[in-house]
């Protein structure tokens, strides 16, 4: 995630439009009724682990190296649940994401970012309700998954 941020901030507005959408790749972790979440320093909001899937890699692939890079550790399983599209601006920049997301299981339970930027946590999944997970819309399919197990297709605009 951090070579595309500065990628993005070299890049001309022109440039930027040219590589959206983005292909995102999003692991939910569920141990004894928690989930993982992540978190960017210096932001409030929370997020589901994962990453950008690399040109001529799988949506597996880029989970379990997601999960590698920012845990060091092994995403096992991997059981499409669903798709999220969202639009949003980051700054000037308007971004369009497709997040493929996956149930995964984790062994390790103590959970220590590998990367300075990031920060993870188990929550309770009865809390999700209450803390904010961005895409909103990601959020409220997983919690309908977690409870129903039904495949999801959602765009937020």
């Amino acid at each position: 995630m951090v070579w595309y941020n500065k990628f993005m901030r070299t890049k001309k507005k022109s440039e930027q439009s040219r590589i959206n959408p983005e292909l995102i790749v999003r692991g939910i972790a569920v141990r004894d009724g928690k989930v993982l979440v992540c978190q960017a320093k210096g932001f409030s909001h929370w997020f589901f682990p994962g990453g950008h899937i690399e040109m001529n890699e799988s949506a597996s692939q880029a989970l379990k190296r997601e999960f590698a890079e920012e845990l060091g550790i092994v995403a096992q399983g991997g059981k499409f649940m669903g798709a999220v599209e969202n639009f949003y601006a980051h700054g000037k920049v308007r971004h369009h994401e497709v997040s493929l997301v996956f149930r995964v299981g984790v062994k390790n339970v103590k959970i220590e970012s590998k990367e300075d930027h990031l920060k993870f946590r188990w929550i309770p999944v009865t809390a999700l309700r209450r803390t904010e997970v961005l895409p909103r819309a990601m959020k409220l399919a997983v919690r309908r998954w977690l409870g129903n197990k039904q495949s999801f297709w959602v765009t937020q605009k």
